[in-house]
């Protein structure tokens, strides 16, 4: 087995109007088809855990929802650094404005990402679709958008792991 499918068993992929947290097991998480829609990375350095959200419609649900999970979480002992990721089509700009507005209205609590600390490869459009995507593996803290599969690739790696359980 190669890297990439090492990686891929070890990746949550976060599906639309969903929000979830990586865990010791599946450290790296992430999302992909990210065109009209917004993604949203909240991490904490001292946990070693990262969540991801899809934005699609519900911003404040997820807003609340992402919160909770990091409440829940323990995420409440140090600063997170979060970032938040427009869709390839940015014409949702008024998501992004919103999720910028609910994230930066948490001075104590939330810090953005230095972007320094985004690689250019850290956001990915998709070479079939026009979509964004990005995975980050909370055990590093760093982006590994272009070490683990997406789409089918992702799906097919899953479904061997189950059939050979």
């Amino acid at each position: 087995m190669n890297e990439k499918e090492l990686l891929t068993k070890k990746f949550i992929k976060v599906s639309m109007n969903d929000v979830q947290i990586s865990t010791d097991d599946k450290p790296i998480i992430g999302t992909d088809s990210l065109a009209t829609c917004t993604g949203v990375l909240l991490y904490s350095e001292i946990k070693k855990r990262a969540i991801v959200a899809h934005v699609a419609c519900e911003t404040k649900n997820i807003f609340y929802r992402s919160l909770e999970l990091a409440y829940k979480n323990g995420f409440n002992d140090a600063f997170i650094k979060y970032k938040i990721i427009p869709g390839y089509y940015f014409n949702h700009y008024e998501t992004k404005k919103e999720l910028d507005s609910l994230y930066g209205s948490i001075p104590n609590l939330l810090i953005p990402f230095d972007e320094k600390d985004i690689p250019e490869d850290a956001i990915i459009k998709d070479e079939k679709t026009p979509s964004l995507k990005f995975a980050f593996d909370a055990s590093s803290g760093k982006f590994v958008t272009d070490k683990v599969c997406f789409g089918k690739e992702y799906i097919d790696i899953n479904e061997n792991n189950i059939s050979t359980k």
